[in-house]
């Protein structure tokens, strides 16, 4: 019977903790979402801007 009551509380616990994890993990991943959008639009905006001026002479086109 303990041994049950036990594993209730360590499943509680687990559930909490996981919950917590999973909050950390949407946190970090909001945050590296947005570094990563603001560093796609600082860099490439800048390389798209310089691969478009650059090739808008030649006929070629940009591998982006």
């Amino acid at each position: 019977r303990s041994k049950i009551v036990g594993k209730q509380s360590l499943n509680k616990s687990l559930i909490k903790n996981g919950t917590v994890t999973k909050i950390v993990i949407r946190l970090i991943q909001f945050r590296l979402t947005n570094e990563l959008v603001h560093h796609i639009r600082v860099h490439h905006t800048t390389e798209y801007n310089y691969y478009h001026h650059h090739y808008q002479t030649s006929t070629e086109s940009p591998t982006i």
